[in-house]
């Protein structure tokens, strides 16, 4: 059966030019949450910013530099063997993307994660002062302007390229897991909750491709695929869900919606969409080419950064 997993929710973080970026090493060998009995030099009260189905996020700052940071909090009654896993991977993830040249440039940067002497559980992220995509998108019920949606797209598209070129998915690219940091004018990528490795070292020392069969990710954005239970390539899961972003800018609706879950579900998998109207014939073919049922067909990341869309005068 298709397992359905639940992201934790995703912390919104920033880079502070000033500061010295230093990738903190955060998982041990065995990928065990180090236990703490001290806070680790971090401050933080009972405002809170955001809150999950099973975490809570908290506003605070580090002691010695006085860098805004989030605190994202999971109570150990909520820390199932699954749920265990899930953030082991998602700091995992995130502890390797901290390591990449230039990360804060498009992603939340990861600054330590601890268990307490109760079991809860604490990931630690520098704090964006920013808005969600998601916000911005809403304020523009009809859209945004081709011209907006084309900048707000390339530096989303960096950002997942970045992830492929280091063998990551990142499997719930959607508004809400976007922000836009008022302070570098940059769109961020954040919530890692579902991502994944997407390839793993074989028996005979080579690399090899991974494939999964996991239900996961936000159930408008779901690919063809997924909807359809088949394995699949999570990096070109990643391509379509950047495509339904597209329309959504462009539009302010979705490419595929229904009240019904199960019509929604048989119209992702047959990929019927209408086009917008009043779009570039090359931003037409750029949501074509990311919304084709056939995931073999669908570009790459790399590849995309080549669309003609991105050089025609608008």
């Amino acid at each position: 059966p298709v397992c359905v997993l639940y992201s934790l929710m995703g912390v919104a973080a920033s880079f502070d030019q000033k500061q010295t970026s230093k990738c903190a090493s955060l998982i041990q060998s065995h990928l065990a949450l180090k236990n703490k009995t001290s806070d680790h030099g971090f401050t933080w009260g009972n405002k809170i910013i955001g809150t999950g189905e099973y975490s809570t996020v908290y506003r605070g700052y580090q002691r010695e530099s006085r860098l805004p940071i989030a605190v994202k909090k999971i109570q150990a009654k909520n820390l199932t063997k699954v749920r265990k896993t899930r953030i082991m991977n998602e700091i995992a993830i995130m502890n390797q993307i901290c390591k990449l040249p230039d990360h804060d440039k498009y992603f939340v940067t990861l600054l330590d994660a601890f268990s307490d002497d109760l079991a809860n559980a604490f990931i630690v992220t520098k704090f964006i002062e920013g808005q969600e995509l998601y916000k911005i998108a809403t304020a523009h019920p009809t859209g945004l302007s081709e011209r907006v949606v084309r900048q707000m797209m390339r530096q989303i598209l960096l950002a997942v390229h970045v992830l492929h070129q280091n063998d990551i998915a990142h499997r719930d690219i959607k508004l809400e897991n976007i922000i836009f940091d008022k302070d570098s004018k940059r769109l961020k990528l954040i919530d890692f909750g579902f991502a994944t490795k997407t390839s793993s070292i074989n028996s005979n020392g080579n690399k090899v491709q991974n494939s999964s069969s996991l239900f996961c990710g936000s159930v408008h954005y779901v690919a063809p695929e997924i909807v359809l239970e088949q394995p699949h390539d999570s990096k070109k899961v990643d391509i379509w869900a950047l495509g339904v972003l597209a329309y959504t800018l462009f539009t302010g609706e979705f490419p595929f919606d229904n009240s019904n879950q199960q019509i929604l579900l048989k119209s992702i998998a047959n990929g019927n969409f209408t086009l917008p109207r009043n779009l570039s014939p090359e931003a037409k073919a750029l949501l074509n080419d990311l919304l084709l049922v056939n995931p073999t067909k669908r570009p790459s990341a790399a590849s995309l950064l080549h669309h003609s869309w991105w050089t025609i005068e608008l």
